[in-house]
């Protein structure tokens, strides 16, 4: 059995642009869900999926991998289960866990529990 925390990430937020690239206690959203995501040694795989590349170096740099999905899966017309699905064609787990940058209060604690309650 195979987990993946998947952390989707869109660059082009209409309300509040770059979002996942907004600072929070000195370091991007998107940063602060990636270390979660590897504190709770849950996962065997943490991934940022987004269709844009500035993600990627960003991911890699805190020991993620980076799925780069088609930019038509980035705009405000495509759905989570689009994306979701796209991302589950190209990567083998048992389990995907979506694990949200914009939840900066969202605690490991609370992942551990999520996942334990799925897993059940």
């Amino acid at each position: 059995m195979k987990s993946v925390a998947m952390i989707p990430a869109r660059m082009g937020s209409q309300r509040l642009p770059k979002k996942n690239l907004a600072d929070f206690h000195g370091s991007p959203l998107i940063v602060h869900a990636i270390r979660k995501c590897f504190a709770t040694k849950l996962f065997d795989e943490v991934w940022v999926n987004s269709e844009h590349p500035d993600f990627g170096p960003i991911a890699e740099a805190e020991g993620a991998q980076f799925h780069q999905r088609p930019e038509e899966l980035g705009n405000n017309n495509a759905t989570s289960e689009q994306f979701i699905a796209e991302f589950l064609e190209k990567r083998d787990c048992t389990f995907v866990y979506q694990v949200h940058s914009i939840a900066p209060l969202l605690s490991t604690a609370d992942l551990t529990r999520f996942v334990a309650e799925m897993q059940t």
